[in-house]
């Protein structure tokens, strides 16, 4: 449902008011870090780069468990949920709590090779199930990892912070496995960051494919690599593009470049990223001259969305064309 949407322009107006006067330093200053999001996973490295063979809803669930367990993981052989609170960490509406229940009992029957691209140098990572146990009775979801992957999982030398509201925002398990895999090589300090080369055939492995599935690269890279990179740059605080490597013009492995959104945790972290207004994609200014101007700013942004030509819309309302400009190229340093 939209919400009304003069309330949402006044709430609007006022969050891009306040950036656009505040200084450099003062930007710098208010932009979260990963860590600082309310609900988060901390997952190792190795358990990112996994073969992904699950679906999207099980890689949803899988991080709520684990994050539900993880600070008990050592002290405690069953760690306990209950399927409403999974439900509402997992964005699920009730009445699909028996298809939840349904892919978190596959868990357990889940093996998976772990640390695909050998990050991890210093463990041996065997394949083991995703859950060693799990039921959904009176309310509760009771469930327990194996002792082999409780030591592995917990206080990684490598890891990843992941947010449990962010991965909610995925409609495409290959887009969330990007999504992991590019964050566990995003350099917090610098905001910049690239993942190692991968072949093509571990890139598949990453994703989850057969030996039978998008053997020609050209679908590969259409319906997957593409496509996958898009909705990680449209719903989340990472932009992403890939680089491939040839060898005797046959595409043989690719790497991806990442670079952490200045923009959009402010927006996240004041709610606006998740509200969407009725009517009208955006009250636009009214004249020639302004559409022409928004229509330039719109142009610089490195990620065009919805969302972000109404903050230029409702920017130009409020400071002059050279103002916001600024602002803008600061956003994409």
């Amino acid at each position: 449902m939209g919400c009304d949407p003069e309330k949402f322009y006044c709430n609007f107006s006022g969050f891009v008011e306040n950036f656009l006067t505040m200084s450099h330093n003062q930007k710098n200053e208010i932009i979260p870090t990963q860590s600082v999001l309310k609900k988060e996973v901390i997952k190792h490295s190795a358990a990112i780069h996994v073969k992904n063979s699950i679906n999207l809803l099980q890689r949803k669930t899988w991080n709520v468990l684990l994050a539900c367990a993880f600070n008990e993981l050592m002290e405690k052989r069953e760690h306990r949920i209950s399927v409403q609170d999974l439900l509402k960490t997992l964005g699920f509406d009730s009445n699909n709590d028996k298809y939840l229940k349904q892919s978190i009992e596959s868990l357990c029957g889940c093996v998976v090779t772990w640390n695909l691209l050998g990050k991890d140098k210093k463990q041996v990572w065997s394949a083991t199930s995703l859950l060693a146990q799990a039921e959904i009775k009176n309310g509760y979801c009771t469930y327990a990892f194996s002792d082999l992957l409780k030591s592995k999982l917990f206080n990684p030398s490598m890891y990843t912070r992941i947010s449990l509201t962010l991965q909610n925002r995925f409609t495409s398990k290959h887009a969330l496995a990007l999504y992991e895999l590019c964050l566990d090589y995003l350099n917090l300090q610098s905001g910049i960051g690239e993942t190692a080369r991968i072949s093509i055939g571990v890139y598949r492995h990453l994703m989850g494919f057969n030996d039978n599935q998008y053997l020609l690269f050209e679908d590969l890279n259409k319906y997957v690599i593409k496509a996958s990179i898009r909705e990680v740059n449209e719903v989340s605080d990472l932009e992403v593009k890939a680089q491939f490597f040839k060898e005797v013009r046959k595409v043989v492995a690719l790497k991806f470049f990442i670079k952490k959104k200045k923009l959009f945790p402010l927006l996240l972290s004041s709610g606006i990223a998740d509200e969407k207004p009725d009517g009208k994609e955006g009250e636009n200014p009214s004249n020639s001259e302004d559409d022409l101007n928004l229509g330039k700013l719109v142009a610089i942004l490195r990620i065009q969305t919805p969302i972000l030509r109404r903050v230029i819309a409702s920017a130009l309302t409020k400071r002059d064309f050279e103002y916001v400009r600024s602002n803008i190229l600061y956003a994409n340093e």
